[in-house]
């Protein structure tokens, strides 16, 4: 029987446990989620920190619309990436939030109230929003947008969770 543990013995250190070798077959989750503007900005965040992210459309100040996708950290800020919808009545230079109030001022007197919102969609007043401790970016287009928004999904919840959908769009 000593003889029998002292050839088994060895063999035991030789061979890796079963949990070791499937840990190793793994790739390992990436914990960093980059995007990456160019030159003009480029925001980085650990995954582990990622409370929530959603996508939704809104009209601010009832005179354009906005679609935003914001990821929500454990962290003092929230990051949004926004892509403000053409509307013929702003000029090409006023695209910043407050540039877009500033030349859309009339249109907002003339068109939706905050009371009637024609187009279904929230209505934001900026910038009596909740933008304290908000990093924002501004992309050029709705497909750069839903792009962002997937790769970043796509990252924070590999396994795609459960998704809730009311009895109107199933």
């Amino acid at each position: 029987m000593r003889h029998l543990c002292a050839l088994i013995l060895p063999l035991l250190f030789l061979t890796p446990a079963h949990g070791q070798e499937q840990q190793q077959q793994q790739p390992a989750r990436p914990r960093i989620w980059t995007a990456d503007f160019g030159d003009t900005a480029k925001i980085t965040v650990d995954l582990r920190s990622i409370v929530s992210v959603s996508i939704h459309p809104y009209m601010l100040n009832g005179a354009v619309q906005v679609t935003e996708v914001t990821i929500d950290t454990t962290g003092n800020n929230s990051i949004r990436f926004y892509y403000i919808h053409a509307d013929d009545s702003i000029t090409a230079t006023e695209t910043s939030p407050q540039g877009i109030i500033s030349s859309a001022g009339q249109k907002i007197q003339r068109e939706i109230t905050q009371q009637k919102n024609e187009s279904g969609l929230p209505a934001v007043k900026f910038p009596e929003g909740a933008y304290a401790h908000t990093i924002e970016y501004q992309v050029n287009s709705l497909d750069d947008l839903l792009s962002l928004y997937k790769s970043v999904i796509s990252v924070w919840n590999p396994s795609g969770g459960r998704t809730y959908k009311p009895r109107s769009q199933r």
